[in-house]
C-alpha cells in the first residue's frame, strides 16, 4: 500500500448508497470497497446523511432536510470539519460550494440519449445535476469513453476535465462458483436483468420470445424492479397468454439468486438503448452465460468480441439469435474466451488505483498553489 502526506484525505460521499440496487449504486459501493483495499483509513473518510449498512464506518451527519439539501447545506461543513483534502462523489450530484476540489463521476446521458418514459422532473434534475457537475468539479470521470464522448458533445466547453476510469467489471471474484448449481426446473431459459424500465426495451425481448416461437420449450425471465415499462408488460402479457404462461416476473432477488438464476440461463438478454456501462453481460460471461445484447456504442466499447450482437430494437434480429440459440447454432466458445480477456482488463482495483492517482494529483496541485 503506497504511503502518502497525512494531510491526504479523500472524502467519498456515500449517500446514494441507500439499498435500492441501482446499477448507480452498484457502482459507488464497489468503488469504495476498492478504494479502502488500496489507500489506508486515514486517508479515505465516508460520509452520509443516515447510517449505511454496507459502510459501518462512515461519518454520519443526520438532518430532516432532503438528500439534495444536505449535499449543499451539511456535506460542505463536514468536509471542512474533518479537513478532506478532495472530494470523490460517485455520481453527478455535488456540492455546488465546496471548501476543496471534487471529482465526480458521470455515468450516462440517458436523460438525453433515451428519455422515453421519464418524467420532465426526473430530467430537468439530471441535467441540472450534470451542469453543475461538469462546470463546478475539478475532475469530471466517466465510465466509458462512451460516456466521454456524449459529455463532449452535449457539455464541450468543459472537456479538458473529463477523465475516463473504466468501471470495474465484476465485483464478485467467486461468482464462477455458482456454475455448478442446479436450475429451479428442466425447462431452459433466457433471463433479462435489470428494472423494467423503457430504455432496457423489456418487451422487444417479448416481442422477440414470441416470434422466435421458441416459447413452448423454453422460459423467458424477469429479474429487476417494476419501472416505467410495467403498465405496458401487463398490458402485452394480457394480450399474449400463451406466451406470458412462459414469462415470469421476479422482481428484486439478493446477490447470490441473481448468480444462481443467471448461472442456468441459456443467455442473457440485454437490449438497451442505452447504458452508462452495463454489468450484467460481464456478470453472464463470468457464469459461460451468453449475452445477447443491443450493438450500442458503449457495449460495443466494454464488450468488444465477447457477446452477440443486435441492432437496437430490432426484434426480427433478437428473435433469430434467439432461435440459433435454442437450434444449438452459436458457436460461444470465442465469445467466453474474449469474456476472460474483458474480465482480467476491466477490474476494480484497477480502477481504485486510478481514482487514486487523480485525487493525488488535485491535492499536488492544491498545495502547489498556496
Amino acid at each position: 500500500m503506497k504511503q502518502y502526506e497525512a494531510d491526504f484525505i479523500i472524502g467519498f460521499d456515500a449517500s446514494p448508497i441507500t439499498g435500492r440496487k441501482t446499477g448507480v449504486e452498484y457502482y459507488s459501493l464497489q468503488i469504495y470497497r476498492a478504494l479502502k483495499k488500496e489507500i489506508s483509513p486515514n486517508h479515505l473518510i465516508a460520509f452520509a446523511n443516515k447510517p449505511v449498512p454496507e459502510i459501518p464506518e462512515a461519518e454520519i451527519y443526520p438532518s430532516k432536510l432532503p438528500l439534495s439539501l444536505w449535499r449543499q447545506l451539511i456535506l460542505p461543513k463536514a468536509l471542512k470539519q474533518h479537513q478532506i483534502s478532495s472530494l470523490h462523489s460517485p455520481i453527478t450530484a455535488i456540492p455546488y460550494h465546496s471548501p476543496c476540489p471534487i471529482a465526480a463521476t458521470v455515468h450516462d446521458l440517458s436523460y438525453r440519449i433515451a428519455p422515453e418514459g421519464v418524467s420532465y422532473r426526473y430530467r430537468f434534475a439530471q441535467k441540472l445535476n450534470c451542469t453543475a457537475a461538469v462546470k463546478k468539479a475539478a475532475k469530471i470521470v466517466t465510465v466509458s469513453d462512451t460516456t466521454r464522448q456524449h459529455l463532449c458533445c452535449y457539455h464541450p466547453k468543459q472537456q479538458t476535465k473529463y477523465v475516463t476510469v473504466l468501471s470495474g467489471a465484476l465485483a464478485n471474484p467467486a461468482i464462477s462458483e455458482f456454475q455448478n448449481t442446479s436450475q429451479p426446473d428442466d425447462r431452459p431459459y433466457f433471463v433479462q436483468i435489470g428494472r423494467l424500465d423503457k430504455r432496457k426495451e423489456p418487451l422487444t425481448s417479448l416481442e422477440a420470445f414470441k416470434q422466435s416461437g421458441v416459447f413452448s420449450k423454453y422460459r423467458l425471465l424477469f429479474i429487476g424492479s417494476p419501472g416505467n415499462e410495467m403498465e405496458n408488460i401487463s398490458k402485452w402479457l394480457s394480450a399474449n397468454p400463451q406466451v406470458a404462461e412462459n414469462v415470469r416476473i421476479s422482481g428484486y432477488l439478493a446477490e447470490n439468486e441473481v448468480y444462481q438464476t443467471l448461472a442456468n440461463a441459456d443467455a442473457l438478454l440485454y437490449p438497451s438503448k442505452d447504458e452508462g456501462f452495463g454489468h450484467p453481460p460481464f456478470e453472464a460471461l463470468a457464469l459461460k452465460t451468453l449475452p445477447i445484447v443491443s450493438d450500442i456504442q458503449v457495449l460495443r466499447e466494454l464488450l468488444q468480441q465477447a457477446a452477440v450482437f443486435v441492432p437496437p430494437s430490432n426484434i426480427d434480429a433478437l428473435a433469430e439469435q434467439m432461435k440459433k440459440l435454442a437450434d444449438g447454432e452459436i458457436n460461444t466458445a470465442q465469445i467466453f474466451a474474449a469474456g476472460e480477456e474483458r474480465l482480467q482488463t476491466l477490474q476494480w482495483q484497477k480502477t481504485a488505483k486510478k481514482i487514486i492517482e487523480l485525487h493525488y494529483e488535485l491535492y499536488q496541485k492544491k498545495r502547489e498553489a498556496k
